[in-house]
């Protein structure tokens, strides 16, 4: 199949095949989710306080990656999570390329909420484009999928996974400055943001999954150089140690970072 294709007259959509969700896997995709936004978000404020050019840009590209790591460890796992009774596998190439546009919707992201505050266009656009992010690494992670199979799209479904993580991640940003000017609220503020991130990513996958049909499709087969689900699994586990590495890593850069290096490496 290409990039994306619809639903159209020749597809009865009875006729697709149907699979099982296993409700741990799905719980642990959106707490994955979550956890990497919380990550992220805390970065926001190291960012804010950096004293430095270099410490910033640590920060910052630290907590894109980690987050847009979280995001794309999330769809996978929420592949995991839904079984189909034929062979499936991932073409390793088509994986890897899946996670660039994670990672620029993270940086988006936190490119807003490194600020004191926001316009409600600003939230918009920034939930838009992030939205628009995570709608594209989902759907890129779907082309990687090998199998006997033919995947096909809903329109209006398709749409509205893309509404879904432009509304969640639009009111996420948003919570990020609701409680601004309350300082003892700042655990209740970030939690809720990375509450409302983690749903976003999951919100936009589980309804872009319920805008995907299957069909048999016998004249397609699972090449021995894609990956199992097994072998995916273990790649989730890498990125998930990732990110903590990650957040292991830039306190670190913070503690040996000062204004003599800025100069050096910044020039």
């Amino acid at each position: 199949m290409g990039f994306l294709e619809f639903v159209g007259s020749g597809h009865d959509l009875s006729q697709a095949m149907t699979g099982t969700f296993s409700p741990g896997l799905v719980l642990l995709s959106v707490l994955v989710a979550a956890l990497a936004a919380y990550s992220a978000l805390l970065t926001t404020e190291r960012v804010r306080n950096a004293n430095s050019t270099l410490s910033r840009r640590t920060w910052f590209a630290t907590g894109s990656v980690a987050m847009g790591a979280g995001i794309w460890t999330m769809h996978f796992v929420g592949m995991l999570a839904y079984k189909m009774d034929m062979p499936v596998a991932y073409d390793v190439g088509v994986t890897a390329v899946s996670a660039i546009p994670g990672v620029a919707a993270s940086a988006i992201a936190l490119h807003i909420m490194r600020g004191a505050s926001a316009s409600w266009w600003r939230l918009n656009a920034g939930g838009l484009l992030m939205g628009g992010g995570i709608g594209a690494m989902h759907y890129t992670g779907m082309v990687a999928m090998e199998m006997p199979a033919t995947t096909v799209y809903e329109p209006k479904l398709f749409a509205l996974s893309i509404l879904v993580a432009h509304g969640l991640a639009t009111l996420s940003l948003a919570a990020k400055f609701r409680f601004v000017a309350y300082p003892s609220r700042e655990g209740a503020r970030l939690a809720a943001s990375a509450l409302l991130m983690g749903f976003a990513v999951a919100g936009m996958h589980y309804t872009a999954m319920m805008a995907s049909f299957h069909f048999p499709d016998m004249t397609r087969d699972v090449p021995s150089a894609a990956l199992s689900p097994g072998e995916l699994g273990l790649g989730v586990s890498a990125v998930t140690s990732l990110i903590l590495g990650l957040s292991i890593l830039s306190s670190i850069c913070l503690l040996y970072t000062s204004d003599a290096a800025d100069d050096y490496f910044w020039v």
